[in-house]
């Protein structure tokens, strides 16, 4: 038993430092000599990176950041079935969990960055991309349909998480799933649902704005 607390308890650690590591910080700082957080929303997101430093560098952070919960989830996976060789499956589930979890929750609240991260839009994007092809493509589909409409970031944000996570419990979606264990689909399910509520969380100030009919078009950065 003690091997298996100190396994989950190592996947809670790597992928809380993981999701921390501030990506438009880095790439700000690195290439523009800029700190997103002094520019436009301050958030250190995709989005904001996109719109006061341009599409390219915008993408670049959506990946990073997207990487960080798709390998930390994956990577905890992989140690628990075949480094611990855990005879129940159990533990390296919630040790997948737990990786993608804590990499979207470092994400928003970054050891690294004064705990004033992103939005975990693109955290949990790379946490679908990396465990289930079809709850990814429900999503992609959602939020890209309400952006061609709408042009806001913040709603189609919202709308594909929670509409994802909730369609996530529908049992063929379990099919979806690459590595993860289809036994365990509800608790990914439960986790899905966890993450798209710290989404809507971190979206608190863009839904007083969406109420109030002053949230802006997304444009990128013009050069």
């Amino acid at each position: 038993m003690g091997l298996k607390i100190l396994a989950i308890a190592i996947s809670v650690i790597f992928g809380y430092l993981i999701g921390s590591i501030p990506s438009a910080l880095i790439i700000g700082k690195i290439f523009y000599k800029k700190d997103v957080r002094n520019e436009g929303s301050g958030n250190l997101g995709a989005t904001n990176v996109a719109r006061t430093l341009g599409a390219k560098p915008g993408a670049i952070v959506l990946l990073l950041d997207a990487l960080k919960a798709a390998l930390s989830s994956n990577l905890m996976l992989i140690l628990g079935l075949y480094v611990y060789k855990f005879t129940n499956p159990i533990f390296a589930t919630i040790m997948f969990l737990c990786g993608g979890f804590m990499a979207c929750l470092g994400h928003c609240y970054p050891i690294f960055a004064n705990f004033k991260g992103g939005k975990a839009v693109s955290v949990i994007a790379g946490f679908a991309l990396g465990s289930n092809w079809i709850v990814f493509s429900i999503g992609f589909v959602v939020f890209f349909s309400v952006f061609f409409i709408k042009r806001i970031v913040s709603i189609s944000s919202i709308l594909m998480s929670v509409i994802a996570s909730g369609l996530s419990f529908i049992p063929f979606v379990y099919k979806g799933f690459y590595l993860y264990p289809q036994t365990f689909g509800l608790y990914y399910s439960i986790v899905l649902v966890a993450i798209s509520a710290l989404l809507v969380i971190r979206h608190k100030s863009n839904i007083v704005k969406l109420i109030k009919g002053e949230e802006k078009k997304f444009t990128f950065a013009k050069k």
